[in-house]
């Protein structure tokens, strides 16, 4: 009888709204995720704006990045504790957010999956001191030296390369789009590449950025800082030229024609400007700044 008392008791309780169901209003969607979430939750906590941890304190997760953070570090000052590394996660993880909100606003474009975010103490040589690499397989990887990790420059210029990494374009476009994250949106200390850049021409009379290899300068009579500057040069003059919004309709476009993974060509290029714009003005722009249409 008692038990039969208390089951009514609860019964009445819950319709009149004073014992409440967690789950009670949320969609089959909603409890599947969290359902799916919870099964995560051993190896590591996703936390948004937070950091769990797995991998002996050497491997630091949230909803967008995963940091790995190489055993040798534990010799290298600010990164001897799990403390240190979730401190410099935490740091580098608000920064690249920052970015990443950036580059998805203005390009269109953003990660399918979590980003793996590798740090050891020097990667891979004083004169690359960070890079990105993309495959179907693995997805995204930034790769950092402490060094580098620690300067919100080049976090910002390499997540701009990370969110473009599986487009095949150009190096000019590439580079210039990067650039553009790090000086517009960062800040960088390279405030000089806003300053007016002249035309880089080859021995051909053509616009030099447009055979351009990022770190494979031999050979080239410009340095690198000078092919940086003339690279974000021609994007912020594209944005001036076409809107805002331009390169975030050409990613668009590149995105939903899942096309082979060949680089594009300068008429490529330009037909999708023209369509992204409805006008037929793109080839006359290129040909001022003295690119070379295939």
């Amino acid at each position: 009888m008692r038990r039969l008392l208390a089951v009514c008791c609860a019964a009445v309780l819950a319709l009149t709204g004073c014992v409440s169901n967690p789950n009670r209003g949320l969609s089959r969607t909603t409890l599947e995720n969290r359902a799916k979430m919870k099964e995560k939750m051993p190896s590591y906590q996703i936390l948004e704006g937070n950091l769990g941890v797995s991998g002996e304190g050497f491997i630091f997760e949230n909803e967008r990045f995963r940091f790995e953070f190489k055993k040798e570090l534990t010799e290298v000052d600010g990164y001897r504790t799990e403390e240190d590394r979730r401190a410099r996660g935490l740091k580098a993880s608000k920064e690249l957010n920052s970015s990443y909100e950036f580059v998805r606003k203005l390009f269109g474009v953003e990660a399918p999956r979590t980003i793996r975010v590798v740090i050891q103490e020097k990667w891979p040589s004083p004169s690359t001191p960070a890079y990105v690499s993309w495959s179907s397989v693995e997805g995204i990887v930034m790769y950092f030296g402490v060094d580098s990790f620690q300067d919100n420059s080049i976090l910002a210029h390499e997540m701009a390369h990370a969110l473009i990494s599986r487009f095949q374009i150009p190096t000019w476009l590439n580079e210039g789009i990067a650039t553009l994250v790090e000086v517009d949106h960062a800040k960088s200390k390279r405030g000089d590449m806003k300053l007016p850049s002249p035309l880089l021409l080859d021995q051909n009379g053509y616009n030099a950025v447009q055979t351009w290899r990022s770190h494979e300068a031999e050979g080239s009579e410009y340095s690198e800082i000078a092919m940086y500057r003339a690279s974000y040069s021609v994007v912020t003059d594209a944005l001036r030229r076409f809107g805002n919004d331009i390169f975030l309709k050409f990613f668009q476009q590149l995105d939903a024609e899942k096309r082979e993974r060949r680089e594009l060509t300068m008429r490529e290029i330009i037909q999708r400007i023209d369509r992204a714009t409805g006008r037929q003005d793109a080839q006359a722009f290129f040909e001022e700044l003295k690119f070379r249409i295939e």
